[in-house]
Parts: structure tokens; C-alpha cells; sequence
């Protein structure tokens, strides 16, 4: 912060805050009674850095700093703080008084967010040392106490912030010595109330203080809070983990368990087989049961060789009736996709057919309607803008006429619209006033529906909306106030429309100079207008040139409009638009709604097909290692056989005398081999069916995905076919409007009526 020179004891310091255009570098010379800050009526803010200014005032040393506007459009706002906090420094040690600039007329939101911004910069003890400033107090046709008493809510809770202190200034009468006399006697009462105090650095330094420790206690609770989110969310996911796996695992042996059972039966007959026991060898024997032997061995293996073949033919049959299933299946939905696809397509063109149907009947409507022949000696006006910039006060300038009340007020002083009528410069001119917009004391909902009935009150329409706005800082309510419009009577609005400042008096140069040096806002605006605009000083009664140059801007207004004027028939058009494009808006967002659900219902059903296939490919794994692990323990097996045999061999020694026992005991050992063989065979095919299960089940998952899929893409191509027919419709309204416009231009030869 830069530091400046301590200043004597009865030195008054004053700092002057508030909105942009509010005159507080005028305030600032009046109370010093030099040119100490430059001025002048601009829609930007002037002053971009705190300036210090100083004068002996009633034998007193008055230090006066203005500081740059709250809430500047040009200037960030993180710019703007750090700069007002100068302020402190530069009245060393601290002022004695924080002056709140304000305007009389509309008290905004932005003067009541000014009184809590200072606050929030030099905290709640800063309150002690505010006074709320009045400028304008020209414009006052009573006193500042009915002013007060007849205001908005919110000023009066601003000037009970503030302590109950206030002050007016009329910053045109420099001579007027007296206001500022009285405003440091109320400054001097203020300071005595306060025990001599100023608003020192400590206290800013205390506060910020207060302001670091609150940020650091809401950023730890902020860390503490996020940190134990995070451990709520880690716990839910792990709990989540787990329930899947759960399930995954519960699935996969349900899954198992069904495999297992599915074992081909064994030539005995059972599930599981059993090993025959090795028959007793013993040289008690009999021949006949060694031939018995013999038989039986034959004929096990002649069963097993029928049943292996039998399995097979079964296993292909199944395969063979799984894939014809697969193939109706997906006939059967691409038939289905087919018939949705053909019924989307026919609502598509039942839209546009009602559509097109709707339009032809209201062009007929239109075109039916018979228009009588309107003198344009006749000119109707309609006012709009927001509260407080001096409507009716216009309305009253260009009529010379006194047709609506007009008095300096914090709130709107029109509630309902108003017409006033008078002959001027030999035309019949007639004027609608109408409710502020963005009025804190009337809802939108009511001031909206009061505003269309001026189009009923000029009929058979106006020639021209004149948005009035006052000379001073262009606010985002002025741009709001064009798009209000706008939205309420169409774009076709702006053809007829004009801007109109007022308080002419306060331009230090021309107009042109104004809009020149003005904000982008206020250039769009005037654009946006057809670069149509005029300025009128209401103080000045008597000048009627301002009167008779508006009018001639007017007429040049409808003779580029082809003697049109803005119809009841155009708002109508504007309104059914309006509505059908809701009801299809409403239509298509419960549409696209719909269409959400259901794509995440589809991407969650392919992601558990995704997670399923997964599950599939890493069974389909692990059997194909059992198989493997199957291959490589069977020739062991078959070694291990070998050697038993042979050891059988040497300990049973049979008599191989008979070439028929020979041949029984070589059927034996042949019965035996080919049971180990089929008991690999067995575990085998086991194996297999299971992979091919896996396979089949996993072909089924991936043809379920791909319908999946072609149903969302489905969903998508429908959205996409919604949105372009909306544009269609959206393309074709502009066009539709500007048919029926000449359309009726051409049958009427001007205005037109409802």
C-alpha cells in the first residue's frame, strides 16, 4: 500500500464510495469547492484509480478520496477491491466518514449490495463510520424525509445500516454552500458519537486478520469435510467390490456346479465311474469265469465305443439347435428394429404435416382478415425501460401535457399501463406508459402481461417502442431490458424500436461524443436498434425542438418500415409460435429424457455383458489349462498302467497252455487299456463341452451386446432425426413470419389490425 503524509488533527477525511455513475467525483468537488476530480456524464466509470483531494472548508482541512465504482462492467472486480482499500492509507490515519453515493430515484440491488460489499472489505465495524449521500437532490419535488418515507424496503434498511444518517446534495448548484456546511456538522456529530475515532489501519488489519484465520478455519473444515467424502466414497466402492465379487463368485459356481452335472454318463450307467475292482487271481479259478471274463470285456468295449459316438451326434445336435436359435433370435429383432424404425418415421411426418397444416391455416387466418386504411397523421408510442429512468416524465415532454404522474421516487411509480393523447405539431400523437421492468416491488410475472396490453391500448399497433435509459453508466439491466423486449413481442420488435436517454442536461459534450466513448453494451444496444436513439432533457419543458426532431425520427422510422406499424396480428403469430415451439420443446425434452434413461439402462446392460464376457474368457482359460494339464498326465498314466500290468504279470504267472485263455487274458489287458483310454476320452470331452459351453454362452453374451448396441445406436439416430426436425422448424419460423408480414403489408398497403 502506498503511504501518504499524516494528516493534522482537525482534519476531516472522507472517503466517497459507491456504484459507477452515482457522481461521486461531483460530490467530491462540491464538498471541497474546487475541481479537485475530473468529471463528466459518461457510460463507463471515470475514475479507475483512488484520488486524493484536499481544500480548507469552514476553516476546516477537509480531505475528500474518491474511489473507483463498485460493480464496473469494464473493470474486474478483483481489480477494484484492492485499489478502494487505498483509501485507508491515503487517510492516515483513517477517515473519519465513508460517504454511500446514491442516485435519487430507483434504489437498485446494486446500491443495497454496495452497503454490504464496504462491509465485507472493512468488516462490521465500518458501519459506524457510513452515511448514505443523496445526489440529484434537483430532481426532489418534496423533501428527502417523504423521499425516505415513501421508499423501497431495501432503502430504508440501508439507511437503518448506516446508522440513520443521510444527506441530499444537489452537485448543479456549486454555490449552495450551506449543503456541505450541513453535511460536516452531521460528519462532526458522527465522530463525537463515536468518542473522536476514526477507521484506523488496525481496524482493517484486525479485520483482515479475522477475515484470514475465517478463510483458513472454512478451508480446513473444507479439507476435513472433502477428506472424509473421499473415505465415505473409497468405503462405499470397497463395499461395492466386494458385493460384485460376491455375486461374480456365486455366479461362477452356480455356473460350475451346472457344468459338473452336466457329466456324460459312463457306460455303467452312473455319473461318476468306478474303476472295476481287479479280480481275484488265484489258481482256484475256473475257466468258464475267465471265458465270462473274456465276454464281458468284449462287449463293455463294443458299449463304450456306441455310447462315445452317441454323445458326440448329441453334443453336434445341440450346438447345430443353439445356433438356429441364435439366428431366429436375431431375425426376430431386426424385424422388431425394422417396425420401430418405420413407426418413428411416420410420427416424424405426422409432426411435420400438423406442422405444415397449422401454418397454412393461420396464413389463411391472416390473409382473411380485411384491414381498414389508417391516417398516418397518427403516431402511437409505447415506453419501456426500466424503473426509475423518467418514462413517464418523457411520456409528459412529448406530449405537453402533464397525461402521467411523474415524481422522483425510489420505487415505480407506474403500475399498470397508461395512455395519455394529445395533438402535436399538427399530428395526433399517443403515448403508453408502462410498468418498470425488473421492478424489486413487482414480480415479472405481473409486470409481463401489464406490458402486452399496450399493444391492445395504441391499436392497431405502435409505430415505435422508445426503450428509455438514462445518460450515466448503460447497466446490464438497460442490455436486459432490449432482450426483454424482445422476448415478449419478437424479433420483429427491434424493426420498431428506438433508444431514448434522458437527463440530456448532464452531457458535458454532444450525444454522439457519449456513445462514442460508451460501453460495448450500449454500442450493441444502439445496434441492435437500427442505430436508432435521441436524447431528451425533461427539466426543459419549453424545448420543443427535442419534441419535433423525435417525431421527425419517428416517421422516418415508419416510412422504413412501409408505413407499418407493429399489429396486434404479429404479437398473436409471435405467441403461437411461442407456444407451439414450448409444447415441441417440452415434447422433445421428455423425448430426450426418455431416450437418457433408456441409454443407460442399455450402457449398463452392455457393461455387465462387457464384465460377464469377461468372466466367460477366464473360464474359458482355465479349462483350456485343465485340458492341457489332462494331455500331459495321460501318457504317465498309461505308463503307470503299463508297469502295473506287468507286475500283475510276473505275480499272477498265468498257464497259457490254452491258446483260448491266451487270447481271454490278451482281451482282459486290451479291456483294461481301452478304460484308461476312455476314462481320458471322458475327461476330455468333459473339458471340451465345457469350453464349447463357455464359447457358445460367450457368442451369446456378444450377439445380446450387438443388439444392445444397435438399439442405442437406434435411440441415437432417433435424437438426432428430433433435433433436425427442431431445426427445421426453428429455420422455417423466421420465414413463415416474414411471408405473413408481407402478406398482409401487400393486402393492407400499411398498419394493420386485429
Amino acid at each position: 500500500m502506498c503511504r501518504h503524509k499524516p494528516l493534522r488533527g482537525d482534519d476531516k477525511r472522507i472517503v466517497l464510495v459507491g456504484k459507477t455513475g452515482v457522481g461521486k467525483s461531483s460530490t467530491g468537488n462540491t464538498i471541497l469547492g474546487i475541481k479537485a476530480f475530473h468529471q463528466e456524464a459518461s457510460s463507463k466509470s471515470i475514475t479507475k484509480i483512488c484520488k486524493l483531494g484536499k481544500n480548507v472548508v469552514n476553516g476546516q482541512h477537509v480531505s475528500v478520496v474518491d474511489t473507483p465504482g463498485l460493480y464496473e462492467t469494464d473493470i474486474p472486480e478483483e481489480e477494484v477491491i484492492p485499489e478502494i482499500i487505498q483509501c485507508v492509507d491515503m487517510t492516515s490515519p483513517g477517515p473519519h466518514v465513508f460517504l454511500l453515493v446514491a442516485s435519487i430515484g430507483r434504489f437498485t440491488m446494486e446500491e443495497v449490495q454496495a452497503v454490504l460489499k464496504v462491509q465485507e472489505i472493512f468488516g462490521d465495524r465500518a458501519l459506524k463510520y457510513m452515511m448514505v449521500l443523496f445526489t440529484r437532490g434537483d430532481d426532489l419535488e418534496g423533501s428527502i424525509e417523504e423521499y425516505l418515507a415513501n421508499g423501497q424496503r431495501e432503502l430504508k434498511n440501508c439507511i437503518e445500516k448506516c446508522g440513520g444518517r443521510y444527506h441530499v446534495f444537489n452537485n448543479k448548484d456549486k454555490k449552495d454552500h450551506e449543503q456541505v456546511t450541513t453535511l460536516l456538522k452531521k460528519i462532526d456529530a458522527m465522530v463525537e458519537q463515536n468518542g473522536g475515532e476514526c477507521y484506523t489501519n488496525l481496524m482493517y488489519q484486525m479485520v483482515e486478520e479475522h477475515k484470514r484465520r475465517e478463510t483458513k478455519l472454512k478451508k480446513e473444515i473444507q479439507n476435513t469435510h472433502d477428506a472424509m467424502k473421499k473415505k465415505e466414497e473409497q468405503l462405499l466402492e470397497k463395499i461395492k467390490q466386494i458385493e460384485q465379487q460376491q455375486k461374480e463368485e456365486k455366479l461362477r459356481d452356480r455356473n460350475l456346479y451346472a457344468q459338473v452335472s452336466k457329466v456324460v454318463p459312463q457306460p455303467s450307467g452312473k455319473t461318476q465311474e468306478k474303476v472295476p475292482a481287479r479280480e481275484e487271481k488265484g489258481e482256484e479259478k475256473s475257466e468258464k469265469e475267465k471265458r465270462q471274463n473274456g465276454v464281458t470285456a468284449m462287449k463293455n468295449v463294443l458299449e463304450m465305443e456306441q455310447q462315445h459316438k452317441a454323445e458326440q451326434a448329441m453334443l453336434k445336435k445341440r450346438m447345430q439347435d443353439t445356433e438356429r436359435n441364435v439366428e431366429i433370435a436375431a431375425a426376430q429383432h431386426q424385424q422388431r428394429m425394422q417396425e420401430k424404425k418405420e413407426k418413428l418415421e411416420s410420427e416424424k411426418n405426422k409432426m411435420v404435416m400438423e406442422h405444415q397444416r397449422k401454418m397454412k391455416e393461420l396464413e389463411q387466418e391472416a390473409a382473411s382478415v380485411e384491414k381498414p386504411t389508417i391516417s398516418f397523421s397518427d403516431t402511437r408510442i409505447v415506453l419501456v425501460g426500466k424503473t426509475g429512468v423518467g418514462k413517464s416524465a418523457t411520456g409528459n415532454t412529448i406530449l405537453g401535457t402533464k397525461a402521467f404522474h411523474q415524481q422522483a421516487s425510489s420505487r415505480s411509480v407506474t403500475r399498470i399501463c397508461k395512455l395519455g393523447k394529445n395533438v402535436v405539431n399538427g399530428q395526433h400523437i399517443s403515448v403508453v406508459d408502462t410498468p418498470g421492468l425488473y421492478d424489486t416491488d413487482i414480480p415479472e410475472e405481473e409486470v409481463i402481461p401489464e406490458i402486452i396490453q399496450c399493444i391492445d391500448m395504441t391499436s392497431p399497433g405502435p409505430h415505435v417502442f422508445l426503450l428509455v435509459a438514462c445518460i450515466g453508466r448503460f447497466t446490464k439491466e438497460e442490455v436486459q431490458a432490449v432482450l426483454k423486449v424482445q422476448e415478449i413481442f419478437g424479433d420483429r420488435a427491434l424493426k420498431y424500436m428506438m433508444v431514448l436517454f434522458t437527463r440530456g442536461d448532464d452531457l458535458d459534450g454532444s450525444i454522439e461524443e457519449y456513445l462514442a466513448n460508451g460501453q460495448k453494451e450500449l454500442k450493441n444496444c444502439i445496434e441492435k436498434c437500427g442505430g436508432r436513439y435521441h436524447v431528451f432533457n425533461n427539466k426543459d419543458k419549453k424545448n420543443r425542438a427535442q419534441v419535433t426532431s423525435l417525431l421527425k425520427k419517428i416517421d422516418s422510422l415508419v416510412e422504413e418500415n412501409g408505413g407499418d406499424c407493429y399489429t396486434n396480428m404479429m404479437y398473436q403469430v409471435v405467441e403461437e409460435y411461442r407456444r407451439r415451439e414450448a409444447k415441441l420443446m417440452k415434447d422433445i425434452e421428455i423425448t430426450k429424457e426418455k431416450m437418457r434413461k433408456k441409454e443407460e439402462e442399455l450402457q449398463e446392460i452392455i457393461n455387465l455383458r462387457k464384465q460377464e464376457q469377461t468372466n466367460l474368457k477366464s473360464t474359458e482359460n482355465t479349462l483350456n489349462a485343465k485340458l492341457s494339464k489332462i494331455a500331459l498326465e495321460a501318457p504317465e498314466e498309461t505308463k503307470e498302467e503299463v508297469n502295473k500290468e506287468k507286475e500283475q504279470k510276473s505275480s499272477d504267472k498265468p498257464n497259457y497252455g490254452d491258446s483260448y485263455m491266451r487270447r481271454v487274458f490278451d482281451l482282459e489287458q486290451q479291456r483294461k487299456s481301452e478304460q484308461a483310454m476312455h476314462r481320458k476320452r471322458m475327461r476330455e470331452a468333459e473339458v471340451q463341452m465345457q469350453i464349447t459351453a463357455a464359447q457358445h454362452q460367450r457368442r451369446m453374451e456378444e450377439t445380446r451386446e450387438k443388439i444392445e448396441l444397435e438399439k442405442l445406436e437406434m435411440f441415437r439416430e432417433h435424437q438426432k432425426k428430433m433435433d433436425e426436425l427442431m431445426q427445421e422448424i426453428q429455420q422455417t419460423r423466421a420465414e413463415k413470419e416474414e411471408w405473413l408480414h408481407k402478406n398482409l403489408q401487400k393486402k393492407t398497403g400499411g398498419c394493420t389490425i386485429s
